[in-house]
């Protein structure tokens, strides 16, 4: 039998889209994570800059050489830039001092490396909010609406493969 899609079935509008994937993990085994419990897998990356009819990976692996193999390297004092994946880039779009990135109830819909997913309340501490630029009272965005997140040095903290908590 053959199948075919009516125009119809394939004319959808764009959807606005508040999720990104954790490009951290690209070319990661999920058998490499040391807690994939704890590791976020996808999470609203783009909390109310949402968007329309694409995503992306958020954190991403910085790979100046496209030649070479890009995968998560672990953090080492004086992580290069000009080795692929030695160092981590955010994704971010700087907003306005006022805005907030809470869209859930003062916090964040996550999916876990495990498959499970849950709400996290954000409460400004690097255990649970990604960005450490945001207001713990309101969620607003700090330092004139630049995003920036808790990283180690090298690479995005709640996304790093061998992260632990």
């Amino acid at each position: 039998m053959d199948w075919v899609l009516s125009s119809a079935a394939t004319n959808f509008p764009p959807t606005p889209i508040a999720h990104s994937m954790n490009g951290l993990l690209h070319c990661f085994s999920q058998a490499g994570l040391k807690a994939p419990a704890a590791v976020i897998l996808a999470w609203n990356g783009f909390e109310k800059s949402q968007p329309v009819g694409y995503t992306h990976a958020n954190p991403l692996l910085y790979c100046p050489n496209p030649a070479a193999e890009c995968s998560y390297q672990p953090y080492r004092a004086g992580c290069s830039t000009a080795v692929n994946g030695q160092r981590s880039l955010p994704l971010v779009y700087a907003g306005q001092p006022s805005y907030s990135v809470w869209v859930h109830s003062n916090g964040d819909n996550r999916i876990y490396a495990d498959g499970h997913a849950k709400w996290v309340p954000l409460n400004g501490g690097w255990q649970t909010d990604a960005f450490a630029s945001t207001n713990s009272q309101d969620g607003s965005i700090v330092n004139n609406g630049v995003y920036s997140y808790w990283w180690d040095g090298c690479h995005a903290w709640l996304f790093r493969p061998d992260y632990e908590p």
